[in-house]
């Protein structure tokens, strides 16, 4: 194509000069709507350049690992939602989850919990959950054998 190029579809804008690069960006002009824009890569690279999306601060598609603080019972799950929701429902005594019951009938009882593995597949997470829960299972026959004549 050449200095100017012309667009079949009316809705799309027309090119009207596709330049050269400058300082490593590609310079193009448009006509839009009758004004003149300059479209370019020089937009992506600004925005790379400010990092303009935020920090991912809320942890989701995880399996996660509970510990009783006072009777080390452990506590196995994994959730695609904001894990610091779903940590909150967990602590929540009205809540029907193994981790609240627990909470409910031992009223001084505390939970830490921390994010084992991620996932953003639902299947890889539970796969992952039930190696974990597999893990500890394993781990806590070979406690009660040593335990017994």
């Amino acid at each position: 194509m050449g200095i100017f190029s012309k667009r079949v579809n009316s809705t799309t804008p027309k090119t009207i000069y596709r330049g050269g690069n400058w300082r490593g960006v590609r310079i193009s002009f448009a006509k839009i709507k009758g004004n003149y824009k300059l479209i370019s890569s020089l937009v992506e690279k600004i925005e790379s350049l400010l990092n303009l999306k935020d920090k991912v601060k809320h942890v989701a598609n995880v399996v996660y690992l509970g510990t009783c603080l006072n009777c080390q019972v452990n506590y196995v799950g994994e959730t695609c939602r904001n894990f610091e929701i779903r940590e909150a429902e967990h602590e929540d005594p009205n809540y029907n989850s193994k981790p609240a019951r627990h909470i409910a009938q031992n009223k001084d009882h505390e939970f830490v919990w921390k994010t084992l593995d991620s996932a953003p597949h639902w299947k890889t997470r539970k796969f992952k959950e039930a190696i974990y829960i597999a893990n500890l299972n394993q781990h806590l026959t070979n406690k009660l054998s040593l335990f017994e004549p």
